[in-house]
């Protein structure tokens, strides 16, 4: 995605030896793809109510042809987290204030919201940012103190349930990541963090 205008632009491109050739382009930002490259989801600012919310909206890969999912609240500007079936995504959502952002399951035929579990646990919070596992039982988040600023490491949420288990423990202060991807055979985490000093 990138600034382009009054609002943020993103872009779908064919890769070619002579560069990059670019298919569509659409309003949006945090896009996610399916699995099976059939739908793409992305988060668009709700201009009409002047409220700084956002809307999810669901894209046909093939037509371009789009749809909002509909959802009172605001759904923020975390991207979607597909199923490997295809039948739906978890998405990040601020949620109330007091209740805090809470991860929800959307259903890809009804488009109906379900609210999974808190993204923060009482005494620790954890990242928006994720990724599933190929069996969609585990989705990988960063973990840290609530009274520290860096990441003490990443733990393995169940989607269902909620229910946690540590995967690593970082070093000494922890790190400062904001990036995430685990590989197609579900046995190794990328991460993306700031090296210090």
């Amino acid at each position: 995605a990138t600034q382009s205008g009054a609002g943020i632009s993103a872009f779908v491109a064919e890769r070619h030896p002579s560069g990059a050739h670019i298919v569509q382009t659409f309003m949006g930002t945090a896009a996610s793809w399916s699995k099976d490259g059939k739908w793409i989801t992305s988060v668009r600012p709700r201009f009409s109510q002047g409220s700084g919310a956002h809307d999810l909206i669901l894209r046909a890969a093939d037509t371009g042809e789009e749809r909002m999912i509909p959802y009172a609240g605001d759904v923020g500007g975390a991207s979607a987290r597909w199923l490997h079936d295809g039948s739906g995504f978890l998405v990040r959502v601020p949620e109330a204030a007091q209740a805090g952002p809470a991860f929800h399951f959307v259903d890809l035929k009804s488009g109906r919201f379900e609210r999974r579990f808190a993204v923060d646990t009482a005494d620790h919070r954890r990242s928006g940012i994720g990724d599933l596992s190929p069996d969609d039982k585990t989705l990988y988040l960063f973990t840290g103190s609530k009274s520290r600023e860096h990441w003490t490491g990443i733990v393995g949420v169940n989607p269902s349930t909620g229910e946690q288990r540590p995967i690593v423990t970082f070093p000494g202060d922890g790190l400062r990541g904001n990036g995430l991807a685990l590989s197609p055979d579900g046995s190794t985490l990328a991460l993306m963090v700031w090296a210090e000093g």
